[in-house]
């Protein structure tokens, strides 16, 4: 792009960022991040919000939750979007259940209303982790 006299800008970034966070491919998306740096572009919500899920994706909760307190820091105020990532997230870990539950509680605290898709993804993993618990119980007989 830069080469045809167009320059990339935050939105060019950050889908760009979101593709390869999409592809489980975080490290190529810190990348494209860092060189939205040295170009002078300003990541936003939304190129945090698709780093923590890549992050997520891989297993990768800590760099995640350090990437969450980062933004925050940095002035950035978590949408319905980053709320909802990161309580998917959280879901999707075993024994996080009450941490999810937490940033949800701090949502709602912080005036940004949950929607559709933050409650039903967080009953839907919640669910299915007391499931597959019970079904663990059931096969090893404890119950």
């Amino acid at each position: 792009m830069a080469g045809k006299g167009i320059d990339p800008n935050v939105i060019t970034y950050s889908t760009i960022i979101s593709s390869f966070s999409n592809m489980r491919n975080v490290e190529s998306a810190l990348a494209v991040l860092a060189k939205t740096f040295v170009r002078g572009c300003r990541p936003n919500i939304h190129t945090f919000t698709s780093l923590m899920k890549g992050y997520f994706t891989e297993g990768r909760v800590s760099e995640a939750l350090d990437l969450w307190n980062r933004m925050v820091r940095e002035g950035f105020g978590p949408n319905v979007v980053t709320y909802t990532t990161i309580i998917h997230g959280l879901c999707s870990v075993r024994n996080m259940h009450e941490a999810a539950v937490s940033v949800l509680h701090e949502m709602e605290r912080k005036g940004c209303s949950p929607n559709v898709s933050t409650y039903s993804t967080s009953l839907l993993l919640m669910g299915l982790q007391k499931l597959a618990t019970l079904l663990v119980h059931l096969r090893l007989g404890t119950i």
